[in-house]
């Protein structure tokens, strides 16, 4: 007597696509950034290429709806959540140009010693551009300056000066600081990645 051969039908070999596809996509996040959201994208992926197999008919595709609806909604969640809570503190625009190209991002700004300090996290190329550039268009409180810069690694800081930034930042957000925790936590942090302390002189304008 012949052993019968269960064939995967057309919605499971749909849905093992698509959660080998959210697996893969999940592990290129993780490997690149961390955080809990892309490692629970890898393990909700597995547990429905396992489902897969097992749901028949429509059942492997409502799986996948279901579980790519879970993890886009954490995303969303987390990220309103974050930068919501981001948007709640004395926010500033910084622009810098280098050549033809200009990029501008908003971030916390504290006071230290008399001149304006901003713990910046910046991707490769914006601290090769900030570490190559003397000035920067600021914009805050509705005004906008162009003011000196003065760009430090974190790692190259005496402690005491950078324990004093942390602690102004601390003392002046110390409400919305879970924002930032919870960023890093769940969103993860781009491995190449480089915090930079910039301190911002007197007005130039």
């Amino acid at each position: 007597m012949e052993a019968r051969v269960i064939k995967p039908n057309s919605y499971q070999i749909t849905s093992l696509g698509l959660f080998l596809t959210m697996v893969i996509a999940s592990i290129f996040v993780a490997l690149d950034r961390g955080g809990w959201l892309a490692w629970s994208g890898i393990l909700l992926g597995c547990i429905g290429i396992i489902l897969s197999m097992v749901l028949r008919k429509r059942g492997s595709i409502y799986c996948f709806i279901g579980f790519f609806a879970v993890i886009t909604s954490a995303w969303c969640g987390v990220a309103y959540y974050v930068y919501s809570s981001w948007e709640l503190g004395e926010v500033i625009d910084i622009s810098i140009t280098r050549g033809n190209s200009e990029k501008s991002f908003r971030t916390w700004i504290v006071d230290h010693a008399g001149i304006a300090a901003v713990v910046y996290d910046a991707d490769p190329e914006t601290a090769e551009v900030l570490a190559s550039i003397e000035t920067v268009t600021v914009v805050r409180q509705g005004s906008k300056h162009l003011l000196s810069l003065r760009v430090i690694p974190e790692h190259r800081m005496a402690a005491e000066e950078l324990n004093e930034i942390y602690r102004l930042f601390e003392e002046k957000y110390h409400e919305l600081n879970p924002a930032t925790d919870i960023y890093y936590l769940m969103m993860g942090r781009p491995k190449d990645n480089q915090l930079l302390i910039l301190y911002l002189g007197s007005s130039l304008q």
